[in-house]
């Protein structure tokens, strides 16, 4: 749609639904609907530290560099902090790495979890793709 126009719903769509108990509303945006700055920092804050959580709560610091931290409203983070903070979730998720590559969601005793590694693996190739040794 062009900026400005509008687009007409067929009144049937409300057909299936009582009458007056039902409404449309429709909103769109080339901005995501979430509140950037709040979640990520959440997910910085993030206190607990299963496989996912470590993950999530590191993930940021990967991709939130000085440019976007300003543009995002959040508090920039040197390199050099976030080298350091990568390396201690790298440290953890090392430790829940199991012999066979995949990892446990508390520990490398833990259960093999396929979807978690393949999240781990993810983030480990983006945070190398950054330039972080990983």
């Amino acid at each position: 749609m062009e900026p400005g126009s509008s687009q007409a719903l067929d009144k049937a769509l409300l057909d299936p639904y009582w009458a007056g108990s039902a409404s449309v509303a429709l909103t769109v945006s080339n901005t995501p609907p979430i509140d950037i700055k709040d979640q990520v920092k959440g997910l910085l804050m993030y206190p607990y530290g299963c496989l996912e959580q470590t993950t999530s709560s590191a993930y940021p610091l990967v991709f939130i560099d000085d440019e976007a931290a300003k543009r995002w409203g959040l508090t920039p983070v040197p390199r050099e902090e976030r080298a350091k903070r990568l390396d201690s979730a790298f440290a953890r998720l090392a430790g829940m790495q199991q012999p066979k590559g995949g990892y446990g969601l508390w520990a490398a005793s833990s259960p093999y979890e396929a979807w978690l590694s393949a999240y781990v693996t993810g983030f480990l190739q983006d945070a190398r793709d950054a330039g972080f040794a990983v």
